[in-house]
């Protein structure tokens, strides 16, 4: 399990929707064809994924896993990595 010590850089990312089904990160209409984020390589993030929708999302980041340390401001026991979960 990967502790505080390791963290490089933080993000906030939020994820919303209009009741018409139309897809927002960060305020932005979702887009497959574009990128939002680049992390540098070999650096460790804390994201705080936020879902401000009444709806469950899966969080899924391509090609690396990721542990989850939080759900809904509690703190989750280490179990292994993960490659989604609901949000």
């Amino acid at each position: 399990a990967l502790g505080p010590t390791f963290i490089t850089g933080q993000r906030q990312i939020q994820l919303s929707a209009t009741l018409g089904a139309q897809y927002f990160i960060d305020g932005k209409a979702l887009d497959v064809t574009r990128t939002d984020i680049r992390v540098p390589l070999q650096a460790i993030e804390e994201w705080e994924i936020v879902n401000l929708t009444p709806e469950h999302h899966v969080f899924h980041v391509h090609q690396l896993s990721f542990q989850v340390t939080k759900l809904n401001g509690v703190d989750v026991p280490f179990s292994g990595y993960d490659d989604n979960v609901n949000i």
